[in-house]
């Protein structure tokens, strides 16, 4: 035991370092702390003296059509002003609003963007879907115009240096039959305005060369026939009929046709190249967290299909 003890402590004096090599060593950190703290502060002063609009940013939540440029959805409102709806509903309130005469109103393009633009008066969810669903029948089932706005979006995005972009929307509610004024034999099919949208996309990036931008693509609330190819939504539309003064949406439209926004995001995904769908949402409300609500479980279950296929 005690020829075991010496040992150890011979060994233990062995690995102890001599008193400059020691000294050496933490010479070597101070100056690399302080070549650390000299840099951070530089890097500090390079960035409180360059403006934001220089620094390389990251947006993961951009609305495509709420990033619309006016005059492009303007000139398209002015070219066919018989798209417009005279008016819409926004559910569950079933009071509808103006939509056709408030567009013929406006004299200029200044008029449009103040109607389409949520700012002063009431600031409020409703308040924002009431402009979405005013200017999004300029632009819907056109895809030249998706496309040029799509591309418009990515020459923005690079005057920002917002060098990632994940850019969310749904391709229904662009697609031909995306309205509720939609005739019942009408079939929202999203393939269309995600063909045009990526083209638009891409175009841009080619463009714009260290720009990225990705899609999300958004079941939405109120129609959850859209999200999943198994959904069964009769009840949804069924209450809303009961507790309606205005029987908006009946006949209710048969979107069977119609290809889930699970299943088209699913498609896109693996199809390669750059823009990919690397994800979905639920927008326009959320209504569907309530467990009671008809829309609960169709929306859960369309997320859960989401998460099942990776």
């Amino acid at each position: 035991l005690c020829c075991t003890h010496v040992d150890a402590r011979r060994r233990r004096r062995s690995m102890r370092l001599p008193p400059t090599r020691l000294l050496a060593l933490g010479a070597a950190a101070a100056a690399a702390t302080l070549a650390y703290l000299l840099h951070r502060r530089r890097l500090r002063s390079k960035l409180a003296a360059a403006p934001i609009s220089e620094w390389a940013k990251v947006e993961l939540h951009v609305h495509f059509d709420g990033a619309f440029d006016w005059d492009v959805v303007y000139e398209a409102a002015r070219a066919d002003e018989a798209c417009h709806p005279v008016e819409a509903v926004l559910p569950p309130d079933p009071t509808p609003f103006p939509i056709r005469s408030r567009v013929a109103a406006c004299g200029c393009l200044a008029d449009y963007t103040q109607l389409c633009t949520a700012a002063g008066g009431e600031r409020s969810l409703r308040a924002m879907l009431e402009c979405f669903l005013t200017f999004t029948p300029a632009v819907r089932g056109k895809l030249d115009v998706i496309e040029e706005l799509a591309y418009r979006f990515v020459a923005r995005q690079a005057a920002q240096r917002v060098v990632y972009t994940e850019m969310r929307y749904s391709p229904q509610l662009l697609a031909v039959g995306g309205g509720d004024d939609a005739p019942a034999s009408a079939a929202a099919d999203p393939r269309p305005v995600l063909a045009a949208v990526t083209r638009g996309l891409r175009r841009g990036e080619a463009a714009h060369p260290g720009i990225r931008v990705n899609q999300l693509l958004c079941m939405i609330c109120w129609h959850p026939e859209w999200s999943q190819a198994r959904n069964a939504s009769a009840q949804f539309f069924g209450a809303i009929r009961r507790n309606s003064r205005r029987n908006f949406l009946s006949p209710t439209p048969d979107r069977s046709a119609s290809q889930a926004t699970v299943d088209c995001a699913a498609e896109h995904r693996d199809a390669g190249g750059p823009c990919a769908v690397v994800g979905v949402d639920v927008a326009a409300g959320e209504a569907w967290l309530d467990p009671s609500s008809p829309l609960h479980a169709p929306t859960v279950a369309a997320l859960a299909d989401a998460r099942r296929r990776g």
